[in-house]
């Protein structure tokens, strides 16, 4: 199987992923945490995304579509993967359609508000975890590491995101409407409850 899964920057789509995978076995294809990882290492293709990520902006078509039909070549794949993160335009989504065949899409709806505090409110950790300040005990995750706000979940980096969402992703719902492959969740509750619709609706 074959999954979408997205949403607006902070509509739970990376939360849903530990879910996708116990339930179903599916391979978490996520591009931002790729692009992050190049970019930390200064790969050329981190140098590259860097320049356009630094002004809230998505990385170019040929960057991200190039390190997608690299991955889905991975072993991990071939028991089925879910992509966060990608398609994030129409022309990437058609050339996705040239590339492999998508089951479902699940499009995680969450009002503007909300999204803005979730993302500003994350903390993360040089281990890969996040944490809402709501929940945090204290400053230090559980790996014994201090957690810290990434630069692009600061409020100066979150509206520009939100902007490109909307003016770029958007219409991707009306895309797989179309194809009749469209399923729209309530991303606002708790990760389990809303895991629970999502099992719902795949059937």
């Amino acid at each position: 199987m074959k999954l979408i899964i997205f949403g607006a920057p902070g509509s739970g789509k990376g939360s849903q992923a530990p879910n996708l995978n116990k339930e179903y076995g599916l391979f978490h294809l996520a591009t931002g945490d790729i692009l992050r990882k190049n970019i930390k290492e200064e790969t050329p293709l981190g140098i590259e995304a860097k320049k356009y990520l630094d002004k809230g902006m998505l990385a170019p078509d040929e960057v991200v579509i190039g390190l997608v039909e690299e991955k889905l070549k991975c072993k991990e794949c071939e028991q089925g993967v879910f992509f966060d993160g990608f398609p994030r335009t129409l022309e990437q989504a058609k050339k996705l359609d040239e590339i492999t065949t998508i089951d479902k899409v699940i499009y995680l709806e969450v009002d503007f508000s909300i999204l803005l505090a979730r993302i500003t409110g994350r903390r993360s950790c040089e281990c890969g975890k996040t944490i809402h300040i709501k929940r945090m005990k204290t400053e230090e995750c559980e790996c014994g590491k201090i957690l810290y706000q990434r630069e692009d979940d600061t409020e100066e980096m979150v509206k520009p995101r939100i902007e490109t969402f909307l003016a770029q992703t958007a219409p991707l719902i009306e895309y797989y409407e179309k194809q009749g492959k469209l399923i729209t969740i309530d991303g606002d509750g708790e990760i389990e409850d809303i895991f629970e619709v999502i099992k719902e609706k795949l059937g």
